[in-house]
């Protein structure tokens, strides 16, 4: 059967194998997608995100965008530096400069 091809599918199938391993001795149910929407980044602070039930763009989809991102990292450690980026990127903006 065809599926969506993206993180969010392999994200949802490896936890769904993960209970599955975890519990041998129970059946498994059959795996359901649960699509949760599209974030897309288009540039400068801009994003876009499309849900069948809300659709966002602009500033408000960005910082959406990067929350979401930050809430899938696994250490505090990386959660801080990465937020630090996104603030050190919006104040000072990104060096595209080649050395």
């Amino acid at each position: 059967y065809q599926r969506r091809v993206h993180g969010q599918v392999a994200a949802q199938e490896g936890t769904y194998l993960a209970n599955c391993f975890n519990k041998p001795d129970k059946p498994p149910a059959p795996f359901r997608y649960n699509h949760m929407g599209n974030f897309a980044y288009v540039g400068g602070n801009d994003a876009v995100y499309d849900h069948k039930l809300v659709s966002m763009t602009g500033g408000a989809a960005f910082w959406g965008r990067n929350t979401a991102y930050l809430s899938k990292l696994c250490s505090w450690e990386r959660k801080k530096d990465i937020f630090f980026d996104l603030l050190w990127s919006k104040w000072f903006g990104r060096d595209l400069s080649q050395k």
